[in-house]
């Protein structure tokens, strides 16, 4: 795939996007969510980094294409499994953030230009990170993907 990617995290800034922005995004763009499955649009795949978020969306995942890093243990024609240790951070703060590790492979594969939506950075006040009041992880903000 030769087209740009726009990356989805569960953000507050994600849920913004208008319904119709959404679908202009998806025409243009390869989008991929990062440990969570949209309420509002369905991306081209999903990345998995995370075990426990994965099995927590176990149910609703049947249905989409996804990229898991090969600490999960998943199974299925729509898997794409990576090697987990390969697409670490060199910063141990972030070293196995999702949304850095999935930057590391779209550069591997040669993605040249990488948008991010939901990437809203991190607060103490966890209820002020996520567009969905069940979403409940760390999140840090990647500025620019460099490459």
């Amino acid at each position: 795939n030769n087209r740009d990617v726009v990356l989805v995290a569960p953000g507050k800034n994600m849920a913004s996007i208008l319904e119709n922005e959404w679908e202009d995004l998806k025409r243009k763009y390869y989008l991929i969510s990062i440990n969570f499955i949209p309420e509002n649009i369905k991306c081209n795949r999903t990345f998995f980094s995370n075990e426990k978020r994965y099995f927590a969306l176990e149910e609703n995942n049947k249905n989409y294409n996804m990229i898991v890093t090969s600490n999960i243990k998943a199974e299925g024609n729509n898997i794409f499994t990576i090697n987990y240790s390969s697409y670490l951070n060199d910063d141990k703060e972030i070293s196995d953030n999702a949304g850095a590790m999935c930057i590391n492979l779209l550069k591997k594969i040669g993605i040249k230009k990488i948008a991010l939506v939901g990437f809203d950075g991190f607060e103490a006040d966890q209820k002020q990170n996520y567009a969905r009041r069940t979403q409940r992880r760390r999140c840090v903000t990647i500025h620019e993907s460099s490459g």
